[in-house]
């Protein structure tokens, strides 16, 4: 028994020691190994978080931008791997608006790069070419200017894709109503010259659309003419008497009419409600409306430890997304956003970061 015992208590200590010595090994890094370059400190072992800084011999350069480079140890990981290239040689170009086609780790001098532009921007060449370090002619993406911005929002309204930040000359949304509302109008709008054609308006199931003669303000198709709800030009009266107005619309939100006098407002989805978000006439005066403040967070170009983003990324305030990180290896950080501010967590890093996308 007092045999079986012992031996139990060495298998213990044995594995404990194995166990340790794992852990121990997963989060320190190896001296990194840099041909054709020197770094500096030299250690044997690096613990999370150390850094080292590399440069290359005379006719090289590392493969990052400028002429030396700096590596940090990550949970046992080195954040790049040291490389020392061709001072002829370039590096992947970064495009603002677009993305490299097929890239590689660096290119030899003479090499060609293709490259392609996000939805909604031009280039006048697809092409570019290493010349001694540098690319010739600059890869560049500049805004079609017969591209839109993102689609009016339309209160109580959804489209049916992602969102976009931008999108290309003929393309077209398709607008649906929310359940108790229906589309008046067509359900489809096209971005044509910079501009979207005519959105719907989404009005309760149970009212009527009125289809009277044309008038100065309605809008017409072929032989239909469609009144915009509150806009039917009948004559509406307020408290008092008074003729009333179209109640004022607002930035990033709309308002459905309710009766003569009552206009009721919402937002769009990245938006938030402030005041009251119903307003009435009186003696045809509206009173103040609502306004839209944004709810979401915005990440675009490079932020730290993640890979470069080609399109800006949308989240609603509390929304939680996965987003790559800056890495050979296959890591992903969580986004979340609040109030404005994005608190990143992973990417090998023991601690959170922050990204403010508040303008």
């Amino acid at each position: 028994m007092a045999q079986n015992l012992k031996q139990m208590t060495n298998y213990l200590i044995i594995t404990f020691c194995i166990l340790s010595w794992r852990t121990a090994e997963g989060i320190h890094c190896r001296t990194p190994v840099v041909e054709r370059g020197f770094f500096h400190p030299e250690l044997q072992t690096y613990g999370h978080q150390d850094k080292v800084n590399y440069r290359c011999d005379s006719g090289y350069k590392p493969i990052t931008e400028g002429w030396w480079s700096t590596i940090t140890c990550e949970r046992g990981t080195w954040s790049q791997v040291p490389q020392c290239i061709d001072k002829d040689a370039c590096i992947p170009p970064e495009i603002r608006d677009g993305t490299v086609i097929r890239p590689k780790t660096f290119y030899w001098n003479e090499d060609n790069v293709e490259f392609s532009c996000n939805i909604g921007y031009l280039t006048q060449n697809s092409q570019s070419k290493c010349k001694n370090g540098d690319w010739k002619p600059l890869p560049t993406c500049r805004r079609d200017p017969n591209s839109c911005s993102a689609p009016p929002q339309v209160i109580y309204a959804v489209i049916n894709q992602e969102f976009r930040e931008f999108f290309g000359e003929n393309e077209s949304v398709v607008y649906d109503c929310i359940d108790s509302y229906t589309i008046n109008g067509t359900s489809r709008s096209t971005c044509s010259k910079g501009a979207w054609t005519q959105h719907p308006t989404c009005v309760p199931i149970s009212s009527q659309t009125v289809t009277p003669s044309p008038t100065e303000n309605s809008r017409v198709r072929g032989e239909d003419v469609e009144i915009r709800p509150g806009n039917t030009d009948l004559g509406s009266q307020g408290v008092g008497g008074h003729k009333c107005p179209d109640p004022p619309g607002i930035e990033n939100g709309d308002f459905t009419k309710v009766g003569e006098n009552k206009a009721m407002y919402q937002c769009g989805s990245f938006y938030k409600l402030v005041n009251n978000p119903t307003i009435t006439c009186s003696n045809g005066q509206w009173g103040r409306p609502p306004i839209c403040e944004p709810n979401f967070c915005k990440m675009e170009g490079k932020i730290k430890y993640l890979k470069k983003m080609d399109a800006a990324l949308f989240l609603k305030d509390g929304e939680e997304k996965r987003v790559s990180c800056e890495s050979y290896w296959d890591w992903s950080a969580l986004a979340v956003c609040k109030d404005g501010i994005i608190t990143f967590e992973g990417c090998g890093n023991w601690n959170t970061w922050t990204f403010s996308s508040i303008q």
